[in-house]
Order: structure tokens, then C-alpha cells, then sequence
């Protein structure tokens, strides 16, 4: 038979029990959520730190870009500026009218190619720098995904 003070005590001790078993368990979800978070907190930021880098890959080729397309201008104008001189030393030096004639329609016409060629050449140069510089953006979206899906797995 037990006497009321064994059965506070055993009643007590199971609390006890309880309370130290309640409080290990919620110890261990608050250890185990730290660790998640701060698992997610080093993915997140290595996720940035790759965005840093693409970017820098995408300013450095956009720059490139700006150069090809700099410097395909200024030939281009040097060129024109070149074919102008000639045609007019070409219409000065013109015997007759119809020659002077001919040499303006020569002149316009190949004026009206070269043209036609360097929007070609330009279009592909921008082309091929717009491509280059959003290149290192193009798995960014990919990882972000996969950084929300560990996230929601963890």
C-alpha cells in the first residue's frame, strides 16, 4: 500500500520525467532547426556569391561587346569617309556629264551595299555580345530553383 507522500513523490517524479523528456525533445526541434537554417543560410549565400560572379562575367563580356561594336563603327566610317573622298576626286576628274552621272550612280550603289553589309556585320556583333553577356545568367534561375527545393526537403 502506498501512503499519500510515495504518491506525490512518484507523481512528482513522473512530472519530472515529463517535463525533462518535454524539454530534451524541444531542445533538440530547436538544434535541429538552427542547423537547417543555417545550412540554408550557407546555400543562400553561395547562391549570391555565384550571382556576383555572374554578373561580373556579364559586364566583362558586355564590355567586350561594347568595343567589338566600337570598333566596327569607326571602320566603317573610316571607310565610308575613304569611298567619299574617292568618288568625289572621281567626279572633279569627269570628262563629260554622263560620266559624272555614272560615277554618282556607281557610287550610290555600292554606297547603298556597304551599308547593307555593315548592318549585317553590326547586327551579328550585337547579337553575339547580347548572347555572351547573359550567358552566365543562364543556370542562375535553374539554382535558384534547386536552392527552393533542398529548402523545402530539408
Amino acid at each position: 500500500m502506498s501512503t499519500p507522500e510515495s504518491t506525490v513523490e512518484d507523481a512528482a517524479g513522473k512530472a519530472a520525467g515529463a517535463f525533462r523528456t518535454a524539454f530534451q525533445d524541444g531542445a533538440k526541434v530547436l538544434k535541429d532547426g538552427v542547423d537547417k537554417t543555417l545550412k540554408n543560410y550557407d546555400r543562400l549565400v553561395a547562391f549570391g556569391k555565384e550571382n556576383a560572379v555572374a554578373a561580373g562575367q556579364a559586364a566583362n563580356a558586355s564590355a567586350k561587346g561594347a568595343e567589338s561594336l566600337h570598333d566596327e563603327l569607326y571602320s566603317y566610317s573610316r571607310r565610308t569617309m575613304e569611298s567619299a573622298l574617292s568618288a568625289v576626286t572621281g567626279l572633279v576628274d569627269a570628262k563629260s556629264v554622263a560620266d559624272a552621272l555614272e560615277l554618282q550612280r556607281s557610287f550610290a550603289r555600292s554606297s547603298f551595299e556597304a551599308w547593307s553589309d555593315e548592318m549585317t556585320k553590326l547586327s551579328e556583333i550585337y547579337l553575339a555580345a547580347a548572347r555572351e553577356s547573359f550567358e552566365p545568367f543562364g543556370g542562375r534561375f535553374q539554382a535558384w530553383l534547386d536552392i527552393v527545393q533542398q529548402t523545402r526537403t530539408v
